[in-house]
């Protein structure tokens, strides 16, 4: 494209400049299409975006307009290779720059109509602007004001020009059809012979592999927050799944379809890529031919909620939901995701035979956190940890296990959240202490400690997912098959079946030489603590526990932040041992 001297705001997406470590990026595969030569005119200055003087622009500049020079309506991908079909932009001669052959791309928020750049490498890149914000794989950043974007062998300048306000709307309609361009855009799976012509599109969708889902029954079988779940039939195959499907409405326009198909997919990616057998499995992720239809996610369909269960559990199933939901946030902690809506409602039970399954579910609120710290408010409220009711508002993945506490609360005492009159968030000390406390004593002798640990009002000294398995695991086989433990109320907890045991089912024939004898005992690497030293990874080993409930060490693959929002195995073992009646003394006083 030639270079132009005038520019219309309105269709500019992002103007690029400042290149250093590119000194002959015109020269490289058809960069030279994107340039732009503003005008020397005193008066013309909006192309800046606001910046001052002091701020030196320095040519060449690219100039991305909304709907010019795309390979893929997704966005700009800049990177290393020389193939405009793959790179839209190239800012390397090589990927031996450490500049990857797709390193990220540029494209339009829905929400916002800012523009966002995504990494889409594991090479890191940075955006300096008044902080320094390292982008996450796969993760949309938003632009706000000019920043300088950093691949390491290559840095530019991008930033917004400045608009009039009718400027503004023309590019507002612009964007809004460029989300309605990527919703147009998104693959859609041909109908198979298996279809049923005469299923209302509402109730159809078509997925990979000649996969034609089809609603069965009456339709919802359950409805959240922000979802409803569908029983659904795979009439090519004739299994059932369970189909998610964002609340919406017929009159939504393309930005909000758009948005709302980024957070499935975020959801989606999040289940797909955490892969636990307490964690529900996703299989597909489908869109209608009508993009004013709402788009499917294709899970495991397991309609039985803890929450309906719970009645018709004895104290032997309920130890067992405990671990394994320790079991399924261990792994996503380690993973750095934080669910944010722990619940009964949100965890599915599955019955077989004698077998009991715990699978945690509706991840619509989880949080992929490197960082680990977030301000969102979010979740149930009755759930919510203190910290999320603070203001200015900043929690880490320990609100977790504060709902993982209150959970332990209705698996063994009295306690009822709906029925629960005394909660005040306002007034957590009154609570814990009128109520929480009380309820406590009720529980299993073994498991106070536990949970008093959880609703710690410290996120820093509140018991981490990991220390409740290892804690659950000390406690949960003996000697004698028929030794029971008595609680502070005169209930007893019929120690018959380890709660580990039942992850057996989940294991192939190659793991019967792991399995435990019928009446194990308590090895000492059950109760290893493994050492973690500052600044050292963890240690790449699990032990024979960690296999039974398919919850590995987090090893030097995939290491954790060494701080107080993981996996706190040793720096913190003194604060979060303690067991005694003063356990939570820090709300008495």
């Amino acid at each position: 494209m030639a270079s132009t001297d005038v520019v219309d705001n309105a269709k500019v997406v992002l103007i690029l400049g400042n290149f250093v470590g590119a000194d002959d990026i015109l020269s490289w595969s058809d960069n030279a299409r994107f340039q732009f030569n503003p005008s020397t005119n005193a008066t013309g200055t909006s192309w800046k975006g606001g910046q001052s003087d002091e701020q030196e622009l320095k040519q060449p500049f690219l100039c991305l307009r909304i709907g010019e020079n795309l390979f893929s309506p997704a966005g700009w991908v800049l990177g290393s290779h020389d193939d405009s079909d793959i790179c839209d932009i190239q800012i390397a001669t090589t990927n031996q720059t450490g500049i990857s052959r797709q390193a990220c791309r540029i494209d339009i928020s829905p929400q916002t109509h800012r523009p966002r750049v995504t990494r889409l490498s594991d090479r890191r890149i940075r955006i300096h602007g008044r902080t320094t914000i390292p982008l996450k794989q796969g993760l949309p950043q938003e632009l706000v004001g000019p920043m300088t974007i950093d691949l390491g062998a290559v840095t530019f300048r991008a930033w917004v020009p400045a608009r009039t306000a009718t400027e503004a709307a023309q590019y507002k309609e612009r964007a809004r059809s460029y989300s309605k361009d990527i919703m147009g855009s998104l693959p859609k799976r041909l109908p198979s012979i298996l279809s049923y012509n005469e299923t209302s599109a509402e109730y159809v969708r078509y997925g990979t592999n000649n996969a034609v889902y089809v609603v069965e029954g009456s339709g919802i079988q359950g409805k959240g927050a922000h979802a409803s779940v569908m029983r659904v039939k795979n009439v090519s195959t004739g299994e059932f799944f369970g189909a998610k499907e964002p609340y919406y409405k017929t009159s939504d326009n393309a930005d909000t379809a758009r948005k709302r198909f980024e957070a499935l997919r975020a959801e989606y990616d999040h289940i797909k890529r955490l892969d636990h057998p307490h964690i529900v499995k996703a299989f597909d992720l489908v869109v209608a031919e009508d993009i004013t239809l709402s788009p499917w996610m294709i899970v495991e369909y397991i309609p039985l909620t803890l929450s309906e269960a719970l009645p018709g559990l004895d104290t032997s199933q309920r130890l067992i939901a405990m671990t394994h939901l320790s079991s399924a946030l261990a792994h996503m902690h380690t993973s750095g995701v934080t669910h944010r809506d722990i619940k009964l409602d949100n965890a599915l039970v599955i019955k077989r035979q004698r077998e009991l399954i715990i699978k945690l579910a509706d991840f619509g609120t989880s949080k992929q956190n490197e960082s680990a710290k977030m301000d969102t408010f979010t979740g149930t409220e009755i759930y919510m940890a203190p910290e999320l009711f603070n203001k200015p508002r900043l929690y880490t993945n320990k609100i977790d296990m504060w709902a993982l506490g209150l959970i332990g609360m209705q698996l063994f005492t009295n306690w009822e959240p709906e029925t629960d009159e005394q909660w005040d968030p306002d007034d957590f000390r009154t609570w814990v202490c009128n109520v929480a406390l009380p309820e406590i004593a009720r529980a299993p002798e073994f498991l106070q400690p536990m949970i008093k640990g959880l609703l710690r009002k410290s996120p820093v000294r509140r018991w981490s997912a990991w220390k409740c398995l290892k804690w659950l695991w000390r406690h949960e086989a003996t000697d004698s098959p028929d030794e029971t433990f008595k609680s502070g109320t005169d209930t007893t907890i019929n120690r018959k079946r380890p709660a580990s045991r039942d992850l057996q089912l989940l294991q192939g024939a190659d793991d019967d030489r792991h399995r435990r004898s019928p009446n194990p005992t308590l090895s000492p690497t059950r109760v290893q603590v493994f050492v973690l030293q500052e600044d050292k990874s963890l240690p790449d080993t699990t032990s024979p526990s960690s296999r039974l409930l398919d919850v590995p060490v987090p090893s030097t693959a995939s290491t954790p932040r060494i701080d107080d929002t993981t996996l706190d195995l040793n720096q913190q073992e003194d604060d979060e041992s303690s067991g005694a009646d003063t356990d939570l003394e820090e709300w008495q006083y």
